[in-house]
């Protein structure tokens, strides 16, 4: 049965004021357990003032008590929010980047192979890898969507990435396929053609910088930005 001697509550009520800006699930929990211990402890002593007294004493003011929790909570964190961080650049780079350097491929390729450069007429029609065209390079990007969204839930989840960072691994799937899309132009004036093989030149340094960059940040997790 849950105590309700005046100095218990008292006790609880100042634990969970310095527990405020925590989550409140997690305030819940501690002050939940803290209580059962208190239960436990004043039961066994029958309930007189003296042991309630006694036990107050042996856990430590409010103060010490919620200092101790917040520790923990942060610790916890800790060690979690690194692996979201991994598995946000992981995924993020698995579900873009191959569709990326593969249209990228194609296209370098069939320049080479007709002998012309991005700023001559002439744009050379599709050429294959692997079995695989810039058209069919976009259709694997999208059947890579799943794994993209894993990397988004998993980049807003992590509470160690800077905001910039963040913000550059949920917008780099929509980016890759953009500039993928934007390089698959049929043939046309030569200033097109060279203006896509620079977007999806662009897009591929921009999608690596960011998953290499949250994952060095997966190695020193930062308090999460306001």
């Amino acid at each position: 049965m849950s105590s309700t001697h005046p100095q218990v509550e008292a006790y609880l009520d100042d634990l969970a004021r310095m527990l405020a800006d925590i989550d409140p699930g997690e305030r819940d929990d501690i002050l939940a357990s803290v209580r059962e211990h208190l239960d436990a402890e004043i039961a066994a002593g029958h309930g007189s003032d003296a042991v309630v007294n006694a036990t107050l004493l042996r856990l430590g003011p409010p103060e010490q008590v919620a200092a101790a929790a917040r520790t923990n909570a942060n610790s916890t964190t800790s060690s979690t929010t690194p692996g979201l961080i991994r598995v946000a650049s992981l995924a993020t780079a698995l579900a873009t980047l191959p569709g990326l350097l593969l249209v990228l491929w194609v296209k370098v390729t069939g320049l080479r192979q007709a002998g012309v450069t991005p700023l001559e007429p002439g744009w050379p029609e599709e050429v294959s890898l692997f079995a695989l065209n810039g058209v069919e390079a976009l259709y694997l990007m999208l059947l890579c969507a799943p794994v993209w969204l894993v990397g988004l839930g998993c980049a807003v989840a992590s509470e160690g990435l800077q905001r910039r960072t963040r913000q550059r691994l949920i917008w780099a799937g929509p980016t890759g396929f953009f500039a993928g899309l934007v390089t698959l132009q049929p043939e046309g004036p030569s200033i097109v053609g060279a203006f896509a093989l620079l977007v999806l030149v662009v897009a591929v340094a921009a999608v690596g910088l960011a998953c290499r960059a949250a994952w060095r940040e997966a190695e020193n997790p930062v308090a999460l930005e306001p």
